[in-house]
């Protein structure tokens, strides 16, 4: 997306400049031709992606499907999905089939605004040609400090389109052929280097992110008046079309396959720009060049006998599923600490401490760490109540309890901020107890961590605790590696098919050695598993909420943890 980014800022920035008339004219019209460019096909392949999965997807999910098309159709999806952050870029295995539309959302806010500061500014260009470079710095900024933010906000994407933006209206110069083969070589380079080694888990990935965008600049200057774009015009007259129906097959194909090969990766190709030219050729173009298209029989075949034809099938699917058939209760609430802001998301740098159980007590236990901490909060918050402790919340999505280095394998350099403001606040609380749990057994913010690094790391966590304070760690729990949730809704009569197999990745069988560091180690196993596997299903309730977090429908479990805890530390 950041390579299009930039392309749609020169795109957009040069129609602009080439329109006439007064501002306000350009603006309006802009903004009529922007509508009907964009939103008739969102709302069509909107109501198709959600027809189809009804059809294709599991059913417990249309609620969430349903208010992702919303935001979708509203051009808000970036908001919703980074409002959403904590599942969305934390391990929540099934993607929503409306996910590309944080993009789309990204630019028409951007496109909100853009034409009036361009026209404005350009009257007086020596203003535009300061202001521009100082509003890329700002949003260049708030990338580097709110990197999760950023990935779906406007302001923070704004320095992509504005590249694309200074190349539309920056001189032309006449090089020769010597200089522009250099360059295009050079900014060749820059690109293919960003996508060959970029990785979202990346150290340099806002290297990579810079070095592809200004790559991607530098061949569209040096280009843009020869054929070198040629071959893909055609693939850009259906780029839209093909943008808005590629996700969502792949996400319905990755529902039913952990991984798509090479072969299906052709075919899905294929499939998508041959889609994609049909809707263009049969929907997208004339709406956008013949008013009297909407009016027309054609124009009624196209739109309604593909959603007649989803709503037949949906139809004798049956619109509810039959709850005698059900063997077992699958609940995907979340505890309520995500509701109530307690726990705090990846969008969110605030550190906020929420207490629960007995307010009044004088024994106090902390529960700190990332989403893997939080999701222990059920179990131990009804132990706590039940034995007048004070429990004190501080847990952040992405952000585990061990003293990461910038240059060590985080991610994100909030969290390397989070950890030393929660070892602060530990601190200062002076609890009878602080129990840590982290994510181990799957690729999150430590996966790239080695086992005795993330050891190292946690020891060293625990090492600034002031010393009167006991710790507890309670080692990760089984990982599914795939949404439990949408495994258990195909198989309501054989929930042995989303059971996983028990065995432990080399960081939590690691984990334990801080027992011999002022800690008390839990195995978080011998609850929810036997010798081989580790059940989906326990006394008729789902163990996962999703692809990784325990459900709130474990709280037994959870007690039974809570209360050994607490008894081994006399409380």
């Amino acid at each position: 997306m950041d390579s299009f980014f930039v392309i749609s800022g020169y795109v957009i920035t040069e129609t602009l400049l080439r329109s006439k008339g007064p501002v306000k004219n350009r603006i309006l019209l802009f903004y009529k031709k922007r509508v009907r460019r964009i939103l008739p096909l969102s709302i069509y392949i909107t109501l198709l992606t959600m027809l189809a999965s009804f059809l294709f997807l599991p059913r417990i999910y249309i609620k969430n499907y349903l208010l992702d098309a919303t935001s979708s159709v509203f051009m808000i999806a970036n908001i919703k999905f980074a409002r959403d952050g904590i599942d969305y870029l934390q391990q929540t295995l099934h993607s929503s089939p409306f996910l590309h539309f944080w993009s789309l959302g990204v630019e028409e806010q951007f496109y909100l605004f853009w034409p009036l500061i361009l026209l404005t500014l350009f009257r007086w260009k020596p203003l535009y040609y300061i202001s521009v470079p100082i509003l890329f710095v700002g949003s260049s900024i708030t990338t580097h400090f709110y990197p999760t933010v950023s990935f779906f906000s406007p302001t923070s994407r704004a320095w992509e389109f504005l590249i694309g933006a200074f190349v539309a209206t920056v001189p032309y110069c006449n090089l020769n052929r010597i200089v522009k083969l250099t360059i295009l070589i050079i900014s060749s380079f820059f690109v293919l280097i960003s996508l060959v080694f970029a990785k979202p888990s990346s150290n340099s990935l806002q290297f990579f992110t810079l070095s592809l965008v200004l790559g991607i600049g530098a061949l569209i200057y040096v280009s843009f008046s020869n054929a070198f774009f040629k071959p893909l015009e055609k693939i850009g007259d259906i780029s839209y079309s093909l943008y808005l129906i590629h996700w969502p097959i792949i996400a319905i194909l990755l529902f039913y396959f952990e991984k798509i090969d090479k072969i299906q990766a052709v075919v899905i190709s294929i499939s998508s720009l041959l889609l994609a030219n049909f809707i263009t050729t049969n929907f997208e173009n004339p709406i956008r060049f013949r008013q009297e298209y909407s009016k027309s029989r054609k124009f009624y075949v196209s739109v309604f006998v593909p959603i007649l034809a989803l709503c037949m099938l949906a139809w004798n699917q049956g619109f509810s599923i039959d709850q005698s058939s059900r063997l077992f209760e699958i609940d995907t609430a979340r505890p309520i600490i995500y509701g109530n802001g307690c726990h705090t998301y990846l969008s969110t740098p605030k550190l906020k401490g929420c207490d629960f159980g007995e307010l009044n007590s004088n024994k106090l236990v902390m529960l700190v760490g990332d989403s893997h901490a939080a999701q222990w909060f059920p179990g131990l918050e009804k132990a706590s109540s039940q034995r007048g402790i004070k429990l004190r919340i501080a847990t952040k999505s992405g952000c585990p309890a061990i003293l990461l280095k910038p240059k060590t394998g985080a991610t994100k350099l909030d969290c390397v901020t989070w950890e030393k403001n929660i070892l602060k606040y530990i601190n200062r609380s002076k609890p009878k107890i602080v129990i840590i749990s982290n994510l181990t057994e799957g690729e999150g913010d430590t996966g790239n961590l080695a086992a005795d690094l993330y050891v190292r790391y946690l020891i060293g966590f625990i090492s600034e605790i002031s010393p009167g304070v006991k710790v507890a760690v309670i080692g990760d729990t089984p990982f599914p590696r795939k949404d439990s949730v949408a495994c258990l809704s195909l198989n309501w009569r054989n929930s042995t098919k989303c059971d996983l197999r028990n065995t432990k990745t080399a960081k939590t069988r690691m984990t334990k050695m801080v027992s011999n560091y002022r800690t008390t180690y839990f195995d978080s196993r011998p609850l929810l598993c036997n010798a081989q596997n580790c059940p989906a299903v326990i006394t008729r309730k789902n163990v996962y909420r999703d692809g990784s977090h325990l459900a709130v429908s474990t709280i037994n479990i959870q007690m039974e943890l809570a209360n050994q805890i607490l008894d081994l530390l006399n409380l």
